[in-house]
């Protein structure tokens, strides 16, 4: 008979380390697809179609085509599959695959939302120049002229274009700080899996706000919202990836 204790053990769940992110090769482009990609635009300007028609009137006009006329996007799409499985082959090899540019994968940039997921707090991205110009002056001007925001952010604009490139030297230097500070912490985060935040706390000690879902399509009975509601409970739990060992 088993002790309490060794059943305790084992229903304890052991958690598993997060395996690290891996960029995979983008999976082929159906023949379909290059052939909306092409004709689309095209029935939206001449046949003046909103972006759900067009897409209905391409589907039609496709499946009305013989072979001899989707023969140059089943080409494509079959250049497109030896593309992807050459790029499958050289990440099981080597690690990394080779994009068409000859740029390895590993060096390409990745939203880090796509890597550690949604609840990850990501580095804030630069401010431009323009925007630290605004931020400084907006307030100021709406006091001064007794204007609303959108109208002080257009008058800030408009002094903006004025100013002389001596003017705009100090704006300019400050965004070239907040693009060193971005890529320091983006770097720090891939490298750590957190990186300080201004008030000098770690990043994976807080999770990001998660934007609103568009609740179209829910059932009267809200099923899908609830849905919705408990993944976003259960992804809050975790952490970005969890902090590297040092």
């Amino acid at each position: 008979m088993e002790s309490k204790g060794a059943k305790a053990s084992k229903t304890k769940k052991e958690v598993a380390e997060p395996k690290p992110f891996v960029l995979k090769p983008k999976k082929p482009t159906s023949p379909w697809i290059y052939f909306n990609n092409e004709i689309l635009s095209k029935l939206k300007s001449e046949q003046g179609l909103d972006q759900k028609a067009a897409f209905t009137k391409s589907a039609e006009i496709w499946k009305s085509m013989s072979d001899e006329g989707k023969k140059p996007y089943l080409d494509k799409s079959k250049m497109d599959e030896e593309r992807y499985k050459r790029q499958l082959a050289e990440l099981e090899k080597n690690g990394f695959f080779l994009t068409d540019d000859g740029v390895k994968s590993t060096d390409l940039y990745v939203d880090p939302k796509k890597k550690y997921g949604e609840t990850c707090v990501v580095p804030k991205k630069p401010l431009s120049a323009y925007l630290f110009y605004t931020t400084e002056n907006v307030n100021s001007l709406k006091e001064k002229e007794g204007c609303t925001h959108p109208e002080a952010m257009k008058k800030c604009g408009e002094l903006w274009n004025k100013l002389q490139p001596d003017e705009k030297k100090k704006y300019e230097d400050k965004h070239d700080l907040d693009v060193v500070r971005y890529k320091g912490q983006v770097n720090a985060l891939d490298k750590n899996g957190f990186f300080m935040m201004d008030d000098g706390s770690k990043s994976s000690e807080h999770v990001a706000k998660l934007k609103k879902r568009s609740k179209k399509g829910d059932g009267a009975d809200g099923k899908a919202t609830k849905k919705v509601k408990e993944g976003r409970e259960g992804s809050s739990q975790k952490s970005c990836r969890g902090e590297k060992n040092s």
